[in-house]
């Protein structure tokens, strides 16, 4: 039997290599994002969304902050006034007014400790700063791959459904020439079908994807360049991770406040006195100051404290070690991964070859009538899907480093 047009055109002698088909077909995958990216950054784009989404921030720190800076900050509380009148019942007695105002200071080492806590609180709203980003970082990451995943399955499914459409109309004037069994065009016309349907699902998901990346971005603009690449090199690098710094500054917090607990840091009072006499020959002003300084030695904070110290540094400890674990986990099995996706991208290039020779072995079976015409078709379609996994895994790849950096803590 005469070889079917669309065969012999496909299997030229000097036809190239299938590998090189792969990446070619993945290159074209993979750039027709770009060609569709307005020109922003991610880090850019992280910036859009944080300020989309400002209203579930609360304002709280701002105001915790205006607080501070309106105390004074060697006072240790307000200032108090004092009134005082005592009658004489006496003819030649003396009234006595007084007048008086308190002033509680903190003690030289609470001056210490509250500097100390001063600049805690400044590193803990940094932190507070790099996890907010962080979780916006994480939140564009999420919506961006699984836009950029969904629109090349819609890609994917789109070129296979017009390829498949393609042959399919070859195949019928083959099969109307009498050149094709109509067992093969069947078996195509299904497959055929199944494509239809599975270009219907992936452009549901992509319009889907598109709808929740723009709600999230405000925009439907994709970034310019979106493929990241791998910032951390070590794991004594975790300990960075905005959670855990948060853990360890939240442990030095709650050493600062026991330690502000202590009877060490009761307050020193300073009275400044007026008082004035009032007698029947002659009245009497007096100026005076009285200082009150208590007298503490060694460690004074009471049980009840320090049981409640202890039990705060144990919970911060076990949260630590717990974070840490999760954390390292997360990044051994996303690495793990990452390195799979890598294996498999040489085990498709393999494969692909080998499809490439069953192909043509079946191609001169076909020709000598020795095997059913459809089941080249079949290796068609299975070269096909090969070219297909390979541009996925390349994305795929890209998208494990996205997560990696995620994990470790790296913000966009």
């Amino acid at each position: 039997m005469k070889m079917p047009l669309l065969f012999s055109s496909l299997f030229k002698p000097n036809h190239n290599s299938m590998v090189i088909t792969i990446k070619r077909l993945s290159l074209v995958f993979g750039l027709a994002f770009l060609t569709q990216a307005q020109a922003i950054e991610l880090a850019d784009l992280r910036t859009k969304v944080q300020e989309r989404n400002t209203q579930l921030v609360t304002s709280e720190p701002a105001l915790g902050q205006k607080y501070q800076t309106s105390i004074f900050k060697w006072l240790s509380g307000p200032p108090s006034v004092q009134f005082q009148a005592m009658k004489s019942n006496m003819a030649l007695g003396s009234d006595e007014y007084e007048v008086g105002i308190s002033l509680p200071f903190n003690s030289p080492s609470a001056l210490q400790l509250q500097e100390k806590q001063r600049q805690l609180d400044s590193q803990i709203q940094h932190i507070q700063d790099q996890q907010l980003r962080l979780f916006y970082s994480g939140l564009l990451r999420q919506v961006l791959w699984q836009r950029l995943l969904a629109q090349q399955e819609e890609k994917i499914a789109l070129d296979k459904r017009q390829w498949m459409s393609d042959i399919l109309a070859d195949l019928q004037t083959q099969t109307r020439a009498g050149e094709l069994s109509e067992y093969a065009l069947l078996l195509w016309q299904q497959r055929h079908i199944q494509s239809q349907i599975s270009y219907a699902k992936a452009k549901s998901e992509l319009d889907a994807a598109i709808n929740y990346y723009q709600s999230v971005t405000g925009t439907t603009e994709l970034p310019e360049h979106y493929v990241e690449t791998s910032v951390i090199e070590s794991n004594q690098r975790w300990h960075s991770h905005p959670q855990l710094q948060m853990l360890s500054l939240t442990r030095q917090q709650a050493n600062l406040a026991y330690a502000l607990s202590d009877a060490k840091q009761t307050p020193w009072t300073l009275q400044i006195l007026a008082r004035q006499l009032r007698g029947p020959f002659q009245t009497e002003n007096l100026l005076g100051v009285a200082i009150d300084i208590p007298l503490t030695w060694g460690s004074q904070n009471t049980l009840s404290n320090h049981i409640e110290w202890r039990q705060t540094i144990q919970e911060i400890e076990q949260m630590t070690a717990q974070a840490y674990t999760q954390i390292r986990q997360q990044y051994l099995d996303s690495q793990s991964q990452l390195v799979f996706l890598q294996h498999k991208n040489e085990l498709l290039e393999q494969q692909a070859g080998i499809a490439e020779k069953i192909t043509q072995h079946l191609q001169l079976l076909t020709r000598n009538n020795e095997v059913e015409q459809g089941s080249l078709l079949l290796e068609l379609i299975n070269q096909r899907e090969i070219s297909y996994q390979f541009s996925k895994n390349q994305l795929l790849q890209a998208q494990q480093i996205s997560i990696l950096n995620q994990i470790s803590g790296q913000a966009l």
